[in-house]
């Protein structure tokens, strides 16, 4: 083994150093770029992608629960607690007007408040220790056909259909838990309208969904969003 002067060596670490950080570069690059297309496909929804494309989407997300609304409005501040999240999704089309996307998320879960929670939520173990909980969360998959799309492509129509799947049977009880573990069936229409007249780049979007989610208790939880 060959030494070599400490001029040269202290040249081989910087050239190493500046190694490392164009590689630490290229990655947040390609974050940045994931995070691009995941926001450009939250955003087309009523549009479906050409035959034979596909895209893989990276996803974080970071709730902080301040307290816990009661089934008569009131607000009890306190069980403070910090979810976060990492979504990774992929979808492909295998026609024009048809597209399939599947995911599953990473979640880490935390007890932040030093009180037990507000009564009469139980104060678990898996709260006392105040320590961050992770593991993966509930598999999703959702199929998209296009039904109307003008033919010019500035007015589209496209019902979906998609499933909620625990991917394991992870703890749902407690603030720090990674989930609800319950299964849901969702139904949602995305209508969208291409604004040419003002801008090419410029659509107007409209969303409808209900969701058949697993009873607990006998009680449903089935709702919807607009």
């Amino acid at each position: 083994m060959r030494l070599l002067p400490i001029s040269q060596k202290h040249k081989a670490r910087m050239r190493e150093r500046l190694r490392i950080s164009r590689d630490t570069l290229s990655a947040i690059l390609v974050l940045l770029a994931a995070f691009v297309t995941l926001t450009a496909d939250a955003a087309a929804q009523a549009w479906t992608p050409p035959a034979g494309v596909g895209s893989i989407s990276v996803g974080y997300q970071r709730i902080s629960n301040t307290g816990h609304r009661l089934t008569d409005g009131y607000l009890a501040n306190g069980g403070f607690s910090t979810n976060m999240g990492a979504y990774v999704e992929g979808e492909y089309a295998f026609t024009d007007r048809f597209a399939v996307s599947a995911g599953l998320p990473y979640v880490f879960s935390k007890y932040t408040d030093p009180n037990p929670p507000p009564l009469p939520i139980p104060y678990l173990p898996v709260d006392q220790c105040h320590c961050w909980k992770g593991g993966w969360q509930d598999f999703g998959a959702t199929a998209r056909f296009n039904v109307i799309k003008s033919e010019n492509g500035v007015f589209s129509l496209t019902p979906s259909v998609a499933i909620g799947v625990p991917s394991h049977d992870y703890n749902f009880r407690g603030e720090a838990a990674l989930g609800r573990d319950l299964r849901e069936f969702r139904v949602a229409i995305d209508a969208g309208q291409r604004l040419d007249p003002i801008s090419s780049k410029l659509v107007v979007q409209g969303r409808y969904s209900y969701a058949f989610v697993e009873k607990v208790q006998n009680i449903s939880t089935n709702h919807s969003k607009e």
